[in-house]
């Protein structure tokens, strides 16, 4: 037994990040993916940049970096702009960090390390690793009190966390 789609009208909705939720119609099914992608593309606006207009990208990130005055947000877009080239790069070529440092020096600021974390996992860095520090105050609460008998800063410090705490239960 042989399946068919019906040839009508197909709505599409496009997550194109989490605050830009797009629907796409479709008037007939197209004959492979690839082909579906690129009415997607099309009716979107998405076309995708070319590997040369990206390392134009790519170039002018870094001689943006060079600048004594950097310009973050134009940083930043170029920095979006690449990402999928700096990927690419990354996982087939597998260069040594100080070849990606050197091609993408934006990279290694902390804001562009926690921009990237974003891009690629959807979270917020600073948001994950406090609510993961936060799990560990007790502890180090603990070992400080431990450590802290002869130090008369470190014990100030600690009796003053103490009253904090206390206040927060």
């Amino acid at each position: 037994m042989v399946w068919s789609l019906p040839r009508e009208t197909m709505l599409f909705r496009v997550i194109i990040t989490p605050d830009d939720i797009r629907r796409v119609s479709v008037e007939s099914l197209p004959e492979t993916v690839d082909e579906l992608v690129n009415i997607l593309r099309q009716e979107l606006g998405l076309q995708g940049k070319s590997f040369d207009s990206l390392e134009v990208d790519r170039c002018a990130l870094e001689n943006e970096m060079k600048k004594k005055k950097v310009a973050w947000k134009q940083v930043d877009a170029l920095m979006d702009n690449t990402f999928s080239l700096r990927r690419k790069e990354v996982i087939s070529e597998v260069p040594l960090v100080k070849d990606v440092k050197k091609r993408w020096p934006a990279l290694f600021t902390q804001r562009q390390v926690a921009a990237e974390f974003r891009r690629i996992m959807a979270k917020d860095l600073g948001k994950a690793f406090f609510d993961g520090l936060d799990e560990y105050v007790p502890t180090f609460l603990q070992l400080y009190r431990e450590r802290c008998s002869g130090d008369g800063a470190l014990k100030c410090l600690v009796e003053s966390l103490d009253a904090d705490v206390s206040l927060c239960l």
